[in-house]
Parts: C-alpha cells; sequence; structure tokens
C-alpha cells in the first residue's frame, strides 16, 4: 500500500467498479450490476491494485474478501460518488423516464419486505432504468453514511439521529405476539403477566422498532426469558413452530406467517401495539429533484400497503394489575 496516493493517476471510471465490487464481494455480480463482461472488470481490478498498491480483495470460499485497505476507503469513494451524483443531478435538473441513478435504502429485512416490492414496482412505471438498492442498517455509520451521500434513506426505528436529519411518518403498524398453534398459553387467560412468562425469541437487527418493543417487554420478564436471537428474520417463524416460544413481530408479517405455517398471533393491549415507521434522510439531498421523486415513491408506496389485518378467533391480550403498558408502547 503506498503511503502517499497521486490523485492525477487516478481514473475515476475505476471507482465504480471498486464500489460494485465491495457491495456485492462477486465478479460477476458486480459486471452484471456494471453491465461489463467479467473479463473488463478482472483487468479493472488489475488496474486498481496496481494504483492502490494493495490487492483489495482476496478470494474465499464465500467469495472476494476486502482487505483491511479496501474497507479503509470504500467509504470515502461511495462518499464520494454519491456526492457527485447528486450534484449532476441537482445541476442537470432529473428526468425520471431517462435517468439510470441508484437510490439506496437502509432498512431491516422487515421492512425492505414490507416496502421494496412496492417501491420497485411504482419507480419502474415512470422510471425503468431507475435502480433500488436495499442494504443492511449499519448504526454505526449510519449518519456519516446519510450525510455524505452513500445512502439516501434509512426506514425503521432511529432516535439517535439528530440535527441535519430529517424524518417522514410511513405509517402505523400493529404489533402481534406470533407463536405456535397449542402453545401453553392459549389454554389460559390472555393476560400480559401471562405472556412475560414465556420464553421468546426475536430477530436482532439494527433499526427494529419490534426489537425495542420485544426488549420492552422483557423488563418485565424473568431474566433468562429470551431463549432465541437471530439475524435472519425467515428462521424466526420456522423456530416458532418448533417450539413454545413467543416472537413480537408486526401484524401482517404475523399473519402471513400464521397462514404459511399454522401459527397463531395474540393481540397486545390497544395503547402498547401500534408503532410508527420513519423515512431519515439528510437535510444536504432536500432539495436534490431525485431525491425527492424518489421521497414521493417511498411515501406513495407506504400509503397504498394496507397492513391492517382481521383476527376472527384470537383475542385481545387483557390489561392486568401491577403490568404498565405504556412501557411498550414505541415509536420509530
Amino acid at each position: 500500500m503506498r503511503d502517499r496516493l497521486d490523485l492525477n493517476a487516478i481514473d475515476l471510471n475505476l471507482l465504480p467498479k471498486f464500489r460494485a465490487l465491495y457491495r456485492h464481494r462477486n465478479v460477476s455480480e458486480a459486471s452484471r450490476e456494471l453491465h461489463l463482461t467479467q473479463s473488463a472488470l478482472s483487468n479493472a481490478l488489475a488496474r486498481m491494485r496496481s494504483l492502490f498498491a494493495d490487492e483489495l480483495f482476496v478470494r474465499t470460499a464465500t467469495g472476494m474478501e476486502p482487505t483491511p485497505f479496501a474497507h479503509a476507503i470504500a467509504l470515502p469513494i461511495d462518499r464520494a460518488l454519491a456526492k457527485l451524483e447528486g450534484e449532476f443531478s441537482h445541476v442537470n435538473g432529473f428526468e425520471p423516464m431517462r435517468s439510470s441513478r441508484t437510490f439506496r435504502i437502509a432498512t431491516t429485512q422487515i421492512g425492505e419486505a414490507w416496502l421494496a416490492p412496492r417501491i420497485v414496482a411504482l419507480a419502474r412505471t415512470s422510471a425503468p432504468d431507475v435502480v433500488v438498492n436495499t442494504v443492511p442498517v449499519d448504526d454505526r455509520h449510519l449518519g456519516s453514511s446519510l450525510q455524505g451521500g452513500a445512502i439516501d434513506f434509512a426506514i425503521g426505528h432511529f432516535p439517535d439521529l439528530g440535527a441535519g436529519f430529517r424524518e417522514s411518518p410511513l405509517g402505523v403498524h400493529e404489533v402481534v405476539c406470533l407463536l405456535r398453534d397449542g402453545h401453553p398459553i392459549l389454554d389460559e387467560p390472555l393476560t400480559l403477566s401471562a405472556l412475560v412468562n414465556c420464553t421468546f425469541a426475536e430477530v436482532v437487527e439494527p433499526g427494529s422498532v419490534y426489537g425495542t418493543l420485544s426488549r420492552a417487554l422483557m423488563r418485565n420478564a424473568p431474566s433468562d426469558a429470551m431463549r432465541f436471537r437471530t439475524g435472519n428474520v425467515l428462521a424466526l417463524p420456522h423456530v416458532i413452530a418448533e417450539t413454545d416460544l413467543v416472537a413480537i413481530v408486526p401484524a401482517w408479517f404475523g399473519a402471513r406467517c400464521a397462514r404459511d405455517l399454522g401459527l397463531r398471533v395474540i393481540r397486545l393491549p390497544n395503547e402498547s401495539s401500534f408503532v410508527t415507521i420513519h423515512l431519515f434522510w439528510h437535510e444536504n439531498l432536500e432539495a436534490d429533484p431525485g431525491h425527492a421523486w424518489m421521497r414521493s415513491v417511498i411515501k406513495q408506496a407506504a400509503d397504498s400497503i394496507d397492513t391492517r389485518v382481521q383476527y376472527p378467533t384470537v383475542k385481545r391480550l387483557r390489561e392486568c394489575a401491577g403490568f404498565s403498558s405504556s412501557s411498550t408502547s414505541a415509536t420509530a
């Protein structure tokens, strides 16, 4: 690795190629995004290795693993490219039908399942070449990534984003308990005290308001009540189906799991069972016409999805003395 880099020697055409390789960790997927042949991208990687005097990406059994130097330059490159893309869009205006801009949205897996299909469908009607790229939430760098333009939006629960950030509510979701059919709690009076004496499972992801609510319930539960944590939302309903664990999930997701796996849902008391999901962005992109267009698409997508669910057979939990349901309320 060189101690000092000659900026005059940098071919700016290499930077989007680095970004794609860093994002996908795979030559074939990165070349597909860039509309290049794999050999052309491999040649570009060789040039980048020579330029930076570093391997950048090392082949492993699971893909192309970035070197420490590649990790160090990834965010500055992403910020620089996002800034250029935003400035050019602002100067030239934004024409959806002619744009091939990429919009990056940080969200949870459940948030992605909720909104991404509708966002993509709506965007393609007026901007067929625009790319929507959802990414996991990196809570350590979320603020700087939004401010620098490496990420355009974040969807979820981010109370630490303060001055300089904008937010807009996307919708109110009911939250329910997900459990297997035949769970012992179904044979008892449905109270919150009975619920907190169960054992629990949860999806652990930055930005998840459902995780916040689950942890609020845990404050009233025995210290060993949490028995399973996962970063994979697809694993959660299958674990619930095979155990007596209970999970806190959005109602629409719980209804889908109940339908597909024969699970049951229990509704929480009114005052503790609704959460608001927000869209976040940085004020630096407030006036960007392309960014404003995508904000409207995201808002339209959220408004078009009905997350209300009917529960004909499962009763709502009753409030009980000694348990404050306000402690479980949350706003994202």
